[in-house]
């Protein structure tokens, strides 16, 4: 394979990843990650304030029977991967 046809292949490779990569980030898929609670804000609701990727979020808790503790590590869903979706 000559250096030319090497560069080519390599540039529609990129091309095809470039394409997919951004195909995916668009589609409305539930995505879970992972934070970690920072300080709880209404124990009766489940409400916390929970570190996310760098930044703060408001989360509840699937029922308000479970309490977290400051500096847990929990699981995040992200509706859509939209933060402003609620589940």
């Amino acid at each position: 394979m000559s250096a030319n046809s090497f560069q080519i292949q390599e540039a529609v490779n990129k091309a095809i990843d470039l394409l997919i990569t951004n195909r995916i980030q668009k589609l409305e898929l539930d995505k879970t990650d992972i934070g970690i609670v920072q300080q709880c804000l209404d124990d009766s609701l489940g409400e916390y304030y929970v570190i996310h990727d760098g930044g703060i979020i408001r989360a509840y808790t699937l029922t308000p029977l479970l309490k977290l503790e400051e500096g847990a590590e929990v699981y995040v869903l992200i509706p859509k991967n939209d933060f402003n979706e609620k589940k």
